[in-house]
């Protein structure tokens, strides 16, 4: 598939263009670094008139950035597809999946996916989309106007091209010379050049390869399976029919923008407000010139009337405005799961209303973890484990596993069970170990809890059969001491009897 690249970017950032606006307009309110104006380089950022924006920003993306890559914990989990079981896999064990599990994730820190991750979810966040190439060394992270991408219409990424701009000795040594004819004798060392990097879906696989002023770069033709491509365009929020996504914040910019015209207002009040303007009558036997030189305590020649301050007489609907600038703060708080929203105002907060609050206010984003399991997590590990197929050769080809994402939508899902498994055994407590051990089911009770837990219960847990064993050498042992007794007794009476 040969095409015009360039043609084909300069297509493709039409549709983009809106998206950029509403990235850039979100950063205003926000994190204005995140998303700078075009053209701007990076200068003259706009400067927020509150900071709740970059607070919650920051706050959101810290909880999601842990919630999808948990430190030195895998956010995974590998099972064997049974119905697609590859030669040799039959004697995998938990062990070896674990093990497999385990240098995923180690891998992930070593290639520092978390720092990029953590710009990434904060890009989302604000402008809605962001690409992560995961194919290199260490992973790379592109903002939304470095790249274009189209879907299908079940969101599944078509096409994605990405523009970089590069310098003379940055060009590939392969093609350094026929780029430099191409370019023409006008050329300098400062001049810099568009390197395109283009991947789009044939039939079953993914297809990438670069190329600068329409040439190809050797050896950057590579394919891709399609659930295993290094190329992951994240969308915060996805629409239908739409190839980007919308970010969080837009979704919340009302509320922003109300607070930061109210904050300015109030700024702006504030400093005239701080102002100290003195009134002198016309009559006056006080003259300026003697108001400016007297010192602290000086006595002056007049009347009190002669003399007077201005004052805005303004506290009223200052009021008013701090008073809807705290509300929209606590919406926004809510919102972005800061903590102030997770206790009410109160002297005494139960611990319970903590947690069901907090719960209540995570459930709000089910959608997006849902969303970046799919578009993110899922994909990445395919890849990781289609790289490292070659280092686990002993265990067959572990890109037949079939990953199972554990945190996000099913970690809050979990959390909840074990709260409602924890309130149980709370209630249940005042009556005492006999009435519950007689009324519940220790076994079940345990099983649900590993199971919410996604704790492997085996050798950790003794069993029923191990615990019927128990039983018997336990009542083995009373009879023994019982029968003991009695045959010394026995053997006693016999002993006097001779």
């Amino acid at each position: 598939m040969n095409i015009e690249l360039a043609k084909r970017y300069d297509e493709l950032k039409t549709e983009r263009q809106p998206y950029i606006q509403r990235a850039e307009t979100c950063a205003q309110m926000t994190i204005p670094s995140l998303f700078p104006p075009e053209g701007s380089n990076n200068e003259n950022f706009h400067i927020p008139n509150q900071g709740l924006g970059s607070r919650a920003v920051k706050n959101l993306a810290n909880k999601l950035l842990l919630s999808l890559l948990p430190p030195n914990t895998p956010f995974f989990q590998l099972s064997i597809d049974e119905n697609e079981v590859a030669i040799g896999t039959e004697g995998q064990t938990n062990e070896s999946l674990i093990k497999i599990e385990q240098h995923v994730t180690q891998s992930l820190e070593i290639e520092l996916y978390r720092p990029v991750l953590g710009n990434a979810v904060k890009q989302l966040l604000v402008a809605g989309n962001y690409l992560i190439y995961a194919g290199g060394d260490t992973a790379k992270g592109y903002r939304l106007n470095k790249y274009v991408v189209q879907r299908d219409g079940y969101g599944q990424v078509s096409e994605i091209l990405i523009k970089e701009v590069i310098k003379e000795q940055d060009i590939p040594e392969s093609i350094r010379e026929e780029v430099l004819q191409k370019k023409g004798n006008n050329h300098s060392a400062e001049d810099t050049y568009d390197q395109y990097t283009y991947v789009y879906r044939d039939d079953k696989q993914y297809i990438v390869y670069q190329e600068i002023s329409e040439i190809e770069i050797p050896n950057t033709r590579e394919s891709y399976q399609l659930n295993a491509c290094p190329f992951l365009a994240l969308r915060m929020v996805p629409q239908d029919d739409e190839d980007y996504g919308r970010s969080y914040v837009e979704e919340h910019i009302g509320d922003l923008t109300s607070l930061e015209r109210l904050s300015k207002c109030i700024t702006d009040g504030s400093e005239a407000a701080a102002r100290i303007l003195y009134l002198i009558a016309p009559n006056s036997t006080i003259t300026p010139k003697q108001l400016e030189k007297a010192e602290n305590g000086a006595i002056l020649r007049g009347k009190a009337e002669d003399l007077s301050t201005h004052q805005l007489e303004k506290y009223a609907d200052f009021r008013v405005a701090r008073e809807e600038i705290n509300e929209i703060k606590r919406d926004l708080s809510a919102a972005f799961l800061m903590n102030t929203s997770v206790t009410r105002n109160a002297e005494r907060v139960t611990a319970e209303e903590i947690r069901f609050l907090a719960a209540e206010l995570e459930q709000t984003l089910g959608g997006v973890y849902t969303s970046l399991a799919m578009e993110f997590q899922l994909p990445l590990v395919r890849f990781k484990l289609s790289r490292l197929n070659s280092e686990f050769t002993d265990y067959g080809d572990i890109t037949s596993l079939k990953p199972k994402i554990i945190t996000g939508v099913q970690s809050l899902g979990r959390l909840q069970d074990i709260e409602k498994i924890r309130a149980l055994a709370e209630l249940l407590t005042p009556f005492g170990p006999d009435v519950v051990s007689q009324y519940m089911h220790i076994d079940e009770f345990i099983a649900r809890t590993a199971a919410a837990l996604y704790l492997e219960t085996e050798g950790l847990i003794v069993s029923p059969e191990e615990r019927q064993q128990q039983l018997a050498e336990q009542q083995l042992a009373q009879l023994g001491q019982q029968v003991a007794p009695d045959m010394l007794k026995e053997t006693m009476n016999l002993a006097k009897g001779t």
